[in-house]
């Protein structure tokens, strides 16, 4: 999802005063490696370009940071929290990000060129805001800070779209979001430690019948697995005067936090979609009118730059830095209280209570780090997420069986995913043997999303309505390349 903000370098001066803020005196630091020698909590942020991120004084993430500081000299360790950013290429070289990243090194950019491979501006912008090293004297720090060697809550990079704001298909998103919750896969691998919190800056206004009905069920089984999903509300489209009264999707499935965007005065962005699917909202910079002044986000670059962006692209990896956090200072509470605590301890804007604009309000994030470490004592009061986390998005085996039209200028790629129950009793093998007998497709694939590629002697119609006539089988679809913005 690109941000309507500039997007050029912004490389750091060598005389760049440095912004530091030291909360105690001790020699020992937080969020360290050897917490066996903590004896108190200091958080010492002395990256050269934290002045100019204006965002996180907003959301008070330097007072989140000393809870998490002081949470782990009492208790002597924070637990890990990987967050997958599933993005465009991440540039796993820059110096903010190289110490923060796991070792996958996994891309689903099935129809892409080489370069559409390489490090992009989006996903490395994206990866700074959530998990940048923070307190390492260089460029910025995440809102997650992560200053610990190996850090606690590390960004699991996962390119799903394009380079250079080319797009990406639903197969593809799909894949990548059971990769990141630790399902089997169409690339035959699982991450060694599956994502605990999955950050889409993406989105699609709308999504035809069967996409968005793959989609929806993969969304399904990665709320199962107990991951919070946090997505980009969205943008407004070329040519419209301002965001829409609908949020994009992924965002628009119950299971997935919707995150809007507002401006450094606390008015809604005027790009950002809101409405009633709209959760909680963060900093994702512009004005509150199209044409007005508005400061933007400063975050990584591939090459060793820095630059600005804004966008709801911007605002959700800040959200997501916060529920990293919660998750680390309380390893014990679910997806749904996590949410929950996001809600309950929001600053509250626009109306009283949740509104279409705002949703729940300002992410706090020393609020919800508070709310955490009460619950994991036994003495919270914030935690009602059970009462009001929405119904999950319904199981496909109730939803349409009707594949779409086959495009035949389109992209021969097939997505197929399989019916979980019909999987258990006869597993993938089976079912990808069953396909290739009755369609004469080849499929690759571990798990419940397969993919193929049409032949060109096979009829793309015949092969999607064959498919529909497998019991096990919940969609399949042709898996073109959509405008993710």
């Amino acid at each position: 999802m690109r941000g309507p903000g500039r997007a050029h370098p912004l490389l750091i001066l060598l005389f760049f005063p440095i912004a530091a803020l030291v909360l105690s005196g001790c020699d020992n630091g937080p969020f360290s490696s050897d917490r066996t020698k903590l004896r108190a909590a200091q958080v010492q942020v002395d990256d050269p370009l934290y002045g100019e991120q204006w965002y996180l004084p907003m959301i008070r993430a330097e007072q989140a940071w000393q809870l998490v500081a002081d949470h782990e000299v009492r208790t002597g360790r924070l637990s890990t929290v990987p967050v997958a950013v599933i993005d465009s290429p991440i540039d796993r070289d820059h110096p903010d990000l190289r110490d923060v990243l796991t070792a996958e090194k996994i891309v689903f950019i099935t129809d892409g060129t080489d370069a559409e491979k390489l490090p992009d501006s989006h996903g490395t912008h994206v990866a700074g805001l959530a998990g940048a090293r923070g307190g390492n004297a260089i460029g910025i720090a995440g809102s997650a800070f992560n200053a610990s060697a190996p850090a606690y809550a590390p960004i699991m990079g996962i390119a799903s779209l394009k380079a250079n704001n080319g797009g990406g298909s639903v197969g593809d998103l799909a894949d990548a979001i059971l990769y990141a919750s630790g399902y089997e896969n169409s690339s035959e691998q699982i991450p060694a430690r599956p994502a605990r919190v999955i950050n889409m800056s993406l989105g699609a206004p709308s999504l035809p019948g069967p996409e968005e009905a793959l989609l929806r069920e993969v969304i399904r089984l990665a709320a199962k697995a107990d991951v919070v999903m946090v997505a980009a509300a969205g943008n407004a489209r070329e040519g419209a005067p301002s965001g829409g009264t609908v949020v994009d999707y992924p965002a628009r499935f119950s299971e997935v936090i919707a995150v809007g965007s507002i401006t450094s005065t606390s008015e809604l962005s005027w790009f950002s979609h809101h409405g009633p699917d709209l959760e909680i909202v963060a900093p994702g910079g512009g004005g509150a009118e199209r044409n007005s002044d508005g400061l933007l986000l400063v975050s990584t670059l591939p090459g060793n730059n820095y630059g600005l962006q804004a966008g709801t692209s911007m605002a959700a990896p800040l959200v997501a830095g916060v529920a990293a956090m919660i998750r680390s200072v309380n390893p014990d509470l679910t997806a749904p209280e996590v949410r929950a605590i996001l809600r309950e301890t929001a600053l509250d804007l626009g109306e009283a209570g949740r509104d279409d604009q705002f949703g729940y309000g300002l992410v706090n994030a020393e609020a919800a780090i508070e709310a955490a470490i009460r619950a994991g004592r036994g003495t919270d009061t914030v935690l009602r997420g059970r009462a009001l986390d929405p119904t999950p998005s319904y199981s496909l085996s109730a939803g349409s069986r009707i594949p779409a039209p086959w495009d035949p200028a389109g992209s021969r790629d097939i997505a197929i995913l399989l019916d979980q129950d019909a999987l258990d009793r006869m597993g993938v093998t089976d079912a990808a043997g069953r396909i290739r007998e009755t369609t004469g497709l080849d499929v690759r694939g571990e798990g419940p999303l397969l993919r193929g590629t049409l032949p060109r002697e096979l009829d793309g119609d015949v092969v999607l309505h064959t498919l529909y006539d497998l019991g096990f089988v919940l969609s399949a679809l042709q898996d073109r390349v959509l405008a993710w913005r």
